[in-house]
């Protein structure tokens, strides 16, 4: 022991002598009064948020934007918090206090169909082996909000309609195991297959209590500005005008599916993610110039598909419906790039936009209820035009505010691209 003190001791002595040298030195920093100590890493606070904490991760967010007045305020929800992020949500659509949504799927474990060995199931099926029927069937409805599926639930049989964005008609359906656990299978009754896989992933994947599949990247740019492709644009010039005239020929056609092709090739061309730019200008234009025949049979299909969706009060005729909905997307495709071209007052003087399309787009709002992917376009289309001022003064004196409150209110339950489109439209007319 007293070997081992003196060792200590001549070790202490030594790094004495070797820091005073040290500080004799020239070295930067080195005739420091206070002694040097050792950094230590700066670590930041991590809580971990359980999904069914009363404090969600966006509410967090709200409260570092609230007043100091209110930062103080207790982690639970208050009526003094509440109306303050009520307040904020009108300013920015993005922050809002999140509801908490009634399932209109309730589905019992006493309603599904007992799922014997010898039932032909479909192969875009899933086992859920601890499932239980009530959580699953939830799970289920919010991921068909999210993707803003348009469903038809019937908790007794535990089924459920579905039609997608792209005319993608399927069937949900859960069944009792034998053995314990649930079987969901997904049926596509029709539709694209591509699309319909897109759906079935998600709603497999939420059914299992996995996380939201978004097979869409957001935020996309023009095609042409591609690099891997620019070479190819120059060199391969599309005859646009005989493109036109093709589709033309095709809507003038009584066949369906020659209007729904024509209808679907006009889309895309008007689309700057999917068209080159000067596809996209020229298309777009044409839309709504009455010398071509594009514009008037376009004018047509539109105030025919508007009274259809009127005066029936059921779903309709599927085609119908579906191809008034691609009239109003290309609509609302073209008045997006000609507003941001500053091309807009110009349509906007037109009799037939201030007395006709204007009043079909607002009732074509408020049948959202029945048909909510007609209302997104229909939307759009007035999310465009009012940023005219003519036409943003017409739209008040329709009063188009209570028609967008009650879109917001329906599609916040459940249509999820209704109640986001028409909440950011409704902040947009109130300025």
């Amino acid at each position: 022991m007293k070997n081992s003190s003196a060792h200590q001791s001549d070790q202490n002595d030594i790094e004495k002598k070797l820091t005073q040298e040290w500080r004799n030195s020239s070295f930067p920093g080195a005739n420091m009064s206070r002694e040097i100590k050792e950094q230590q890493p700066k670590f930041s606070s991590v809580k971990i948020h359980h999904p069914s904490s009363e404090m969600k991760l966006r509410d967090q967010r709200v409260m570092r934007s609230l007043p100091p007045s209110l930062k103080g305020q207790s982690r639970h929800s208050t009526p003094k918090l509440e109306s303050a992020i009520h307040d904020l949500s009108i300013k920015s659509p993005s922050i809002t206090l999140k509801k908490v949504r009634q399932c209109k799927w309730a589905v019992d474990n006493s309603c599904m169909k007992i799922l014997s060995e010898e039932f032909p199931l479909e192969r875009t099926s899933r086992f859920i082996p601890d499932g239980d029927a009530t959580q699953v069937a939830a799970r289920i409805c919010e991921c068909l909000r999210q993707r803003s599926v348009q469903a038809t639930y019937n908790s007794q049989k535990a089924k459920a309609k579905c039609v997608a964005m792209e005319n993608v008609k399927f069937r949900i359906q859960l069944f009792a195991s034998e053995n314990g656990g649930l079987m969901v299978e997904v049926q596509r009754r029709r539709g694209d297959g591509f699309a319909f896989m897109r759906e079935c992933r998600a709603v497999l994947s939420a059914a299992e209590g996995g996380g939201e599949i978004d097979d869409e990247p957001a935020g996309l740019g023009r095609v042409a500005n591609l690099e891997c492709i620019k070479d190819v644009i120059k060199s391969y010039q599309p005859d646009i005008i005989r493109e036109l005239e093709r589709v033309d020929t095709m809507l003038a056609d009584p066949n369906d599916d020659s209007t729904l092709h024509a209808l679907g090739h006009l889309r895309d061309m008007t689309d700057p993610v999917k068209s080159s730019a000067d596809i996209v200008d020229i298309v777009s234009r044409r839309v709504f110039d009455r010398s071509f025949d594009t514009c008037r049979h376009l004018l047509i299909i539109l105030d025919s598909g508007a009274r259809d969706t009127i005066q029936k009060s059921d779903e309709g005729n599927n085609l119908t419906i579906y191809r008034h909905q691609l009239v109003l997307n290309v609509m609302a495709n073209a008045f997006s790039v000609l507003q941001k071209q500053d091309e807009l007052s110009e349509i906007c003087k037109e009799e037939s936009i201030r007395d006709s399309v204007i009043s079909i787009l607002l009732d074509q709002v408020r049948v959202g209820r029945l048909y909510p992917h007609i209302s997104v376009f229909a939307i759009q289309c007035i999310s465009s035009l009012a940023s005219n001022s003519d036409i943003h003064k017409l739209l008040l004196e329709k009063d188009v505010l209570s028609y967008l409150k009650e879109a917001v209110d329906f599609g916040s339950e459940t249509h999820d691209k209704l109640g986001k489109v028409a909440a950011n439209t409704l902040l947009q007319c109130s300025c």
